[in-house]
């Protein structure tokens, strides 16, 4: 979550993100999700990432 953080703190035109929920629980997962999709909605931020198995 801290890298999260620390991207909101800039504003970007990409995010790339290799896993972001891949050992966090589920309710952390979701919180970071929500994250991403609101730097994407707000600041119009392209948002690119991975992942294996189950988001939330």
């Amino acid at each position: 979550m801290v890298a999260v953080a620390r991207a909101m703190i800039h504003v970007l035109k990409m995010l790339l993100a290799d896993e972001p929920t891949g050992n966090l629980d589920s309710k952390s997962s979701k919180d970071v999700m929500l994250m991403l999709e609101s730097i994407n909605k707000i600041e119009r931020t392209t948002v690119a990432f991975s992942a294996i198995g189950t988001l939330f």
